[in-house]
């Protein structure tokens, strides 16, 4: 039962400390990885940025961002029938594939794709997971002492995309919705992208009251494969009762990507009205 209440005790103060120590473990640079037909290889720095040696090893899978109609957003790995048609996973090759990183010690991964010669024009992707964890020690078998450790393991995911011939992708908002109530407030876009390759740029949301004054704005990167919900979440304690209109725009610009990789675009904006009646209380 000591033993049971040790290793509780020691559980709890490591899950407290988890979301702290998380951001200083290993970093990926970069956060998404593009290479086309003038570049078939890339390279990614991966860096330990713990006090501790780290394990580190990659694996690729097949999947895309999707969500559901309120916007909460997950990785679709299952979907075997796009996955035949757009997965570069079998075409890639990467070096190192497992290897340990010292505090402080960074690497260069060099990634590579072989594609077919009758690849048809359009993007092909998959998704590369960098795995790092403690590097594994033996245990000490001349202690007598009473232990218990927990090694957190990190999966960061990082998508990899290769482009091929001629490109083109449009980009809509088929419809808005909002939902309102004393609790929160959500405008949520739903997104649909056509063509040959996903959409890669970035969303932005201004909103106006009655008066024509901003109230909230907000800018943030999206990237669409097939069709997604955006959800825009505002503060609820700067509204107070009445009209506003919610300004939503789609550009196909990006500062972490590389221009030569992201694709013109007319420029989606849309307006969207909505009202508040119930002003949240304050407390």
């Amino acid at each position: 039962m000591k033993r049971f209440v040790l290793f509780a005790c020691m559980a709890l103060v490591c899950i407290v400390s988890m979301q702290q120590s998380l951001w200083s473990q290993v970093i990926i640079a970069p956060t998404a990885v593009f290479m086309d037909d003038g570049s078939k290889f890339a390279s990614v720095m991966i860096i330990n940025r713990s006090n501790e040696a780290r394990d580190v090893s990659l694996d690729f899978k097949f999947g895309y961002p999707q969500s559901d109609s309120l916007g909460n957003v997950v990785v679709n790995y299952q979907d075997s029938v796009r996955e035949r048609k757009y997965s570069l996973v079998s075409w890639i090759k990467v070096f190192p594939r497992q290897f340990t990183l010292q505090p402080g010690e960074q690497r260069t991964v060099r990634l590579t794709v072989k594609t077919p010669n009758d690849l048809p024009d359009g993007a092909y992707w998959g998704r590369m997971t960098t795995t790092s964890a403690p590097k594994a020690q033996l245990a000490d078998t001349n202690s007598s002492a009473i232990g218990a450790q927990l090694n957190f393991v990190f999966n960061q995911v990082v998508p990899v995309v290769f482009q091929h011939g001629k490109l083109e992708s449009t980009i809509s908002i088929e419809r808005n919705n909002v939902i309102a109530d004393t609790g929160r407030i959500d405008i949520i876009s739903a997104i649909r992208c056509a063509g040959h390759t996903p959409f890669f740029g970035a969303t932005s949301l201004r909103v106006l009251d009655d008066k024509g004054s901003v109230v909230e704005e907000q800018k943030a990167p999206v990237a669409v494969y097939f069709n997604l919900a955006k959800r825009f979440s505002l503060d609820r304690k700067l509204y107070k009762s009445g009209s506003y209109k919610a300004e939503i725009a789609i550009s196909g610009q990006r500062g972490d990507v590389e221009e030569r990789f992201l694709r013109t675009i007319t420029p989606v904006n849309v307006v969207v009205p909505f009202s508040i009646k119930n002003p949240l209380k304050s407390r």
